[in-house]
């Protein structure tokens, strides 16, 4: 078991993927982050991945990274509207992204919450990205090899 910011468990022994819809869940559920709360357009669309194929470590960093994202967008995606979280792969890769609409990246600075999505990004041998969208938005998205890691899709 392990726990998200909002302190709700998780079992880390289900399949990744509903590991992923049960923290988009409960973190579009949480009252404290204000910008979530006027969401018109929620998308979560998480493929399955082979379901014994990462540790528990990677399993709670994974939705680590998905906590973080969706909490960066409830705390600073001013005026967003549309939201959406997707697992998906792709010629022997797996992307998982959140994009919304909001007001975009406003600091080049990098705090706490990228920091560890590299770490993340290292742990799995993958890459981070946090970028601003045209016209306005931001994508944060974590990619990693399947076959690298011995990962394998459904």
């Amino acid at each position: 078991m392990s726990s998200l910011g909002s302190r709700q468990q998780l079992d880390l022994n289900i399949p990744l993927h509903e590991l992923l819809y049960e923290v988009f869940s409960s973190t579009l559920e949480r009252k404290d982050l204000p910008c979530l709360q006027k969401l018109k357009v929620k998308i979560r669309d998480f493929q399955p991945i082979e379901p014994n194929c990462f540790t528990i470590q990677q399993k709670r960093a994974l939705c680590q990274f998905l906590e973080e994202a969706l909490c960066n967008v409830g705390k600073h995606a001013v005026n967003v509207t549309r939201l959406s979280a997707v697992g998906k792969h792709l010629q022997g890769y797996y992307t998982l992204s959140v994009k919304d609409n909001g007001a975009g990246i406003t600091s080049t600075q990098e705090n706490r919450g990228t920091k560890q999505c590299r770490e993340i990004a290292k742990l799995l041998g993958g890459e981070f990205k946090r970028e601003s969208l045209e016209p306005k938005g931001t994508l944060c998205e974590l990619t990693w090899r399947l076959k690298s890691r011995k990962l394998t899709c459904i």
